[in-house]
C-alpha cells in the first residue's frame, strides 16, 4: 500500500458506495476534497467537509497507518493545527492535536475492494517508461530534434512580463541528451501556464 493511493482515493472520492463515517461513527460529507498540496504541510489543503452537524474548513492529512502523525512529528508542527480530518489506511492508534482534542478520522482499508487497489497498481505502479512517448525520441528526424532546441532556447514563450527575469535558459546539446537549468519555465510552456 503506498500514501499516493490513497492520496487518490480521497481526491477523485473513489472511497465505496456506502457512506463516510469517521472511526467512531460520525457521518462525514464532502463538500470539497481540497486542494493537493505538492509542498510541506498537509496533502490537501482548504477542503470543505461536513463531520456530524457542523460544516468544517481546513487541511486534509493522509497516511498509511494513523501512528505516522506522530513518526513525522506533525502534533508539534504548526502547519497540521488546520488538519480537519486524518484519512487513513489502518487506523493504529488515536491522534490528538496538541490542545488533547482528538482528530477525525476517516479508515479506509475497511471500504476499499482488493481489487481496486490492485488495478491501481496495474495502472500506475507497473510503468516501464516515465514518458509514454521516449521509445519512440530515437526515431524523431535530427533535423525536427535541433530546430525544437534552437526554438527552446531563442523563444520567449512566457508573455507574462515579471517571468522574462525568474531564469535564463541554458542548452547543452550532446547528441540527443540535453540538460535545462530552468524547468519550471518549459514546463509552463509545455503546460501552457497549468502548473505555474
Amino acid at each position: 500500500m503506498k500514501e499516493d493511493f490513497l492520496q487518490y482515493l480521497w481526491r477523485f472520492q473513489k472511497l465505496g458506495p456506502e457512506p463516510l463515517t469517521t472511526d467512531r461513527g460520525v457521518p462525514i460529507r464532502v463538500v470539497h476534497t481540497g486542494i493537493p498540496n505538492l509542498g510541506e504541510g498537509p496533502d490537501f489543503l482548504q477542503a470543505k467537509l461536513w463531520i456530524g452537524e457542523t460544516l468544517w474548513a481546513g487541511d486534509v492529512e493522509v497516511h498509511i497507518k494513523a501512528a505516522s502523525w506522530y513518526h513525522h512529528r506533525h502534533h508539534t508542527d504548526s502547519k497540521y493545527e488546520a488538519v480537519i480530518l486524518h484519512v487513513v489506511w489502518e487506523n493504529d492508534v488515536e491522534v490528538c492535536y496538541p490542545s488533547g482534542r482528538t482528530l477525525p478520522c476517516l479508515k479506509l482499508s475497511n471500504r476499499i475492494p482488493p481489487q481496486w487497489w490492485k488495478k491501481y497498481y496495474k495502472s500506475f505502479e507497473k510503468k516501464t517508461h516515465w514518458i509514454p512517448c521516449e521509445k519512440g525520441i530515437t526515431q524523431f528526424p535530427d533535423f525536427k530534434w535541433q530546430n525544437w532546441i534552437e526554438r527552446l532556447y531563442l523563444e520567449d514563450w512566457s508573455p507574462k512580463p515579471y517571468r522574462s527575469s525568474y531564469c535564463s535558459i541554458k542548452v547543452k546539446t550532446i547528441g540527443r541528451g540535453f540538460c535545462f537549468s530552468c524547468w519550471p519555465k518549459i514546463l509552463d510552456s509545455i503546460s501552457m501556464g497549468l502548473f505555474f
